[in-house]
């Protein structure tokens, strides 16, 4: 999961889908980039949801916006 604060955008990591790829292009640029322990790297939307956006939401700044890569499985 990183937090882009500036941007107002958090990206959930999801297994499988390259978002260690999209990580490591983009977490020097992430106000906060969490990669360890795995449970808080793979936090869900519904965990995000209820735990996290409270730490980073501002009465006076716009809501984040929440995004997460899905994958299509081919089977």
């Amino acid at each position: 999961m990183m937090v882009f604060f500036k941007e107002r955008l958090v990206v959930l990591a999801v297994p499988k889908t390259g978002t260690c790829a999209l990580e490591s292009a983009l977490s020097p640029k992430a106000s906060v980039a969490f990669r360890n322990p795995t449970y808080l790297k793979h936090t869900r939307a519904r965990g995000f949801e209820s735990d996290y956006r409270k730490l980073f939401e501002r009465p006076n700044l716009p809501p984040l916006e929440t995004m997460a890569v899905m994958r299509d499985p081919l089977d």
